[in-house]
């Protein structure tokens, strides 16, 4: 490694793999083209961000769920009344 990666460089972990997940990360590497270490970086980035997006996929759930209200409101509402 030369200097210059060495500056880049913020900190090697080691990581026990089950089998058949070294070549899976390295397929998808390839499709994205990317190297293994730039997948597996982008993965738990990817990984550690889905905390934010839940946030905003449960205000969309929020406005979703006030939306079918409405809308079954709106069908009962048009269903004839025994009187």
């Amino acid at each position: 490694m030369s200097e210059k990666d060495e500056s880049n460089f913020i900190e090697r972990f080691t990581v026990r793999m089950p089998d058949g997940m070294r070549s899976a990360i390295a397929e998808r590497a390839k499709r994205n083209g990317r190297s293994m270490n730039s997948e597996i970086v982008q993965i738990l980035e990817d990984a550690l961000s889905s905390d934010v997006s839940s946030v905003d996929k449960s205000l969309d759930l929020k406005q979703i769920k006030s939306l079918l209200d409405k809308i079954s409101n709106e069908l009962l509402d048009r269903i004839p009344k025994d009187t």
